[in-house]
């Protein structure tokens, strides 16, 4: 994962940053040509307009459509600079939270790794504390599951086939149920719920990843912060 951040982040730095600063600077650069009303400093431009002459107010209301255009395209552009930043600071790859404040306890199926480390990398990337089972195994590891479980402040539930079918994602999420922790669950696969939990977890608002995570994980952001970012 670690070396297609670097990948993103190159293609960022160029069509991310560059591309649109030479697209403001020049749209900066045709506005006072315009305004100006310089001729010679606007033939670089003429191209965009097919080599027309456009009366002057259509030329005023270009350059402004123009240049906020690329006043947007910059914005956006740099923050997702900002966050393939983060991200490749992070390495690239989620690593499960070890700090004192509070945190989002993350419960998943081994083989939904893929889908839920994209996820966890880009909550960590906008400041999300975020623990998960790294380890798998030790001879504690129920008792650390157990721990974190009581000690979170939200639990995160990747609903899929295969968390249905593990005895350790169902034993997560019963305790998380007992214990009156706020839960938000994120729907991967279509699947039979526990008879014991459907009540409980169908009352429960629901994140659908079924049609694609993009759009959605703004709003797990947004459910997340601020209780599980650090304070300070």
């Amino acid at each position: 994962m670690g070396r297609n951040v670097k990948k993103i982040g190159l293609a960022y730095i160029l069509f991310g940053i560059l591309l649109p600063t030479v697209l403001l600077c020049g749209a900066g650069f045709f506005v006072f040509a315009v305004i100006k009303d310089i001729d010679v400093l606007k033939i670089a431009w003429t191209p965009m307009f097919f080599g027309l002459t456009l009366p002057r107010p259509v030329e005023l209301i270009a350059a402004a459509i123009l240049f906020v255009l690329s006043v947007i395209i910059y914005a956006v552009a740099l923050n997702k600079a900002r966050y393939v930043r983060r991200l490749r600071r992070s390495g690239g790859c989620p690593k499960a939270y070890k700090g004192g404040g509070a945190y989002a306890f993350a419960s998943y199926a081994p083989r939904d790794n893929k889908t839920v480390s994209q996820t966890i990398c880009q909550l960590q990337a906008a400041g999300i504390n975020v623990w998960f089972d790294e380890e798998k195994a030790g001879d504690d590891r129920m008792d650390r599951l157990a721990h974190k479980i009581d000690g979170c402040t939200v639990f995160i539930m990747f609903q899929s086939r295969s968390f249905m079918r593990s005895a350790d994602c169902l034993g997560e999420i019963s305790r998380a149920v007992k214990g009156n922790k706020s839960i938000i669950r994120i729907i991967l696969h279509d699947c039979e719920l526990p008879a014991g939990l459907r009540v409980y977890l169908d009352a429960i608002q629901a994140i659908d990843y079924r049609f694609g995570m993009q759009n959605k994980l703004q709003k797990l952001i947004t459910l997340l912060c601020p209780g599980c970012r650090d304070r300070g």
